[in-house]
């Protein structure tokens, strides 16, 4: 799991070298200035000297020689010895185009002015100066380098988001509390236990290539996770109050409630029935998503799109094994399926099913795709989304002034195919509060407990 704002981080290292860098060249370069004034002034003081016999007789082999002996040092650009009236009497240097500092000094004898001395010294450029100072900045380079490292290490988050704790069911909530035999006795938490398994599964996941989820912090996250939940319960109950939908003998069952690897929902009622049911869900909830998505895109928040895929057992293998390895042949919003051959049938006269491009394993070659839908069934799921999300906009809240009511196992004297009344019209708030408050159902639709399984 990588450290939060990891982009922002690295933003702030880079412009922190940026200015170490400019502050070493300039300091570097303050630095030498002040050298060759005190050099300059130096020079010209013995230049001075020497020169005055040679200017006051006018001696221009003597002055040449001089000057060329001045020039010898590699920091002097020009010297120059003029006369009274600025004539030239002795010149020389080594790079007489270059720029730099002039000094300039009179020539006096007996109070008199007899000629003027010139000097020139180099000063390098800011490309000099920074190969002078490459080591620092190698150091300060790796410095950090250091620093985003130890970042990375020690921002990373304690614990992982992805685990939500499971709810308390009410049969746990009415059972009278055990009172510990003795004070010394210390309790143990329970070995965690595998998921139920249900003959159809529907797997519903975040569409994530860049590991979007990994950088989110747990506060963040979570309500993310229970806007995601709240969205699938809705969903759930509108397509169990839908015609064409409600008569059908499905019994979803939550089996993972959402986190970081999605949702799991299980199946066992009627196998076709369901498989309609569950695709329906499918395409419904990536609805929502992109919905979801678009808004929050539009506000810079963060949301992702999703996929899905349903599975049923098969070759031996239990149908959540078959989703998890389906997924990452699964585009963006889009829903895959495998399921028997008498089943896939049924589906193709109201969905188009499509065969994957290029499969590689008997999995992919019996998964099938959900192609374009019919415009009555595009038209119910726009319907869908517009009764869940709220057709009107909603101001800043938390869902906790409209909850949207938990849903529950129906009762046993409750025929199968009577659809759960509830009313799924109250807008929904799909801006996630930053500050970890609870956005979705405090109990799941149907939350299996792990002592079920068989």
């Amino acid at each position: 799991m990588n450290a939060p704002r990891q982009g922002l981080y690295a933003a702030l290292l880079a412009l922190s070298f940026a200015l170490h860098a400019a502050l070493m060249i300039q300091g570097a370069a303050s630095q030498l200035a002040s050298t060759r004034a005190a050099q300059g002034a130096l020079i010209m003081r013995q230049l001075s000297e020497d020169v005055m016999p040679g200017v006051a007789g006018k001696d221009t082999i003597a002055l040449a020689l001089l000057v060329h002996r001045y020039t010898d040092r590699p920091d002097v650009a020009q010297v120059r010895v003029l006369g009274p009236q600025d004539e030239v009497l002795a010149t020389g240097g080594n790079a007489p185009t270059r720029s730099g500092d002039v000094f300039r000094q009179p020539l006096k004898m007996d109070n008199q002015t007899v000629g003027r001395a010139e000097l020139t010294l180099i000063a390098p450029s800011r490309g000099e100066i920074v190969r002078y100072q490459w080591l620092p900045l190698i150091l300060s380079l790796l410095i950090h380098g250091l620093l985003w490292l130890f970042y990375r290490v020690a921002a990373r988050p304690a614990m992982a988001f992805g685990m939500v704790p499971t709810p308390v069911s009410t049969n746990e909530l009415a059972a009278p509390a055990e009172v510990p035999a003795t004070i010394e006795e210390v309790p143990t938490a329970p070995e965690p236990k595998p998921l139920p398994e249900c003959p159809l599964v529907l797997q519903l996941a975040f569409d994530d290539p860049r590991q979007l989820l990994d950088t989110l912090s747990p506060s963040l996250a979570q309500p993310y996770f229970k806007l995601c939940q709240t969205l699938l319960d809705r969903a759930i109950r509108a397509l169990q109050q839908q015609p064409d939908m409600g008569h059908m003998p499905a019994h979803p069952v939550i089996l993972q409630r959402f986190d970081g690897r999605g949702a799991l929902v299980g199946f066992e009622g009627e196998p076709a029935a369901s498989a309609e049911f569950a695709l329906r869900l499918g395409l419904l909830f990536n609805c929502l998503a992109e919905q979801v998505y678009r808004r929050h895109r539009e506000s810079r928040r963060f949301a992702l799109l999703s996929k899905a895929t349903l599975a049923q057992n098969s070759h031996g293998q239990p149908a959540g094994h078959h989703c998890q390895s389906l997924l990452n042949h699964t585009g963006t919003s889009q829903v895959l399926v495998h399921l028997a051959d008498d089943i896939m049938a049924r589906l193709q006269v109201r969905y188009p099913l499509i065969a994957l491009e290029n499969p590689l394993s008997t999995l992919t070659r019996e998964a099938m795709r959900v192609g374009e839908l019919r415009p009555d069934i595009l038209q119910r799921l726009d319907q869908s989304c517009q009764t869940i999300l709220g057709t009107q906009a909603v101001r800043p809240a938390t869902v906790a002034e409209a909850p949207a009511e938990s849903l529950t196992n129906p009762p046993t004297n409750t025929p199968t195919n009577t659809p759960i009344n509830a009313p799924i019209n109250t807008p929904i708030n799909i801006n996630p509060p930053t500050d970890g408050a609870d956005v979705g159902p405090t109990e799941p639709l149907t939350q299996r407990a792990p002592e079920e399984t068989k």
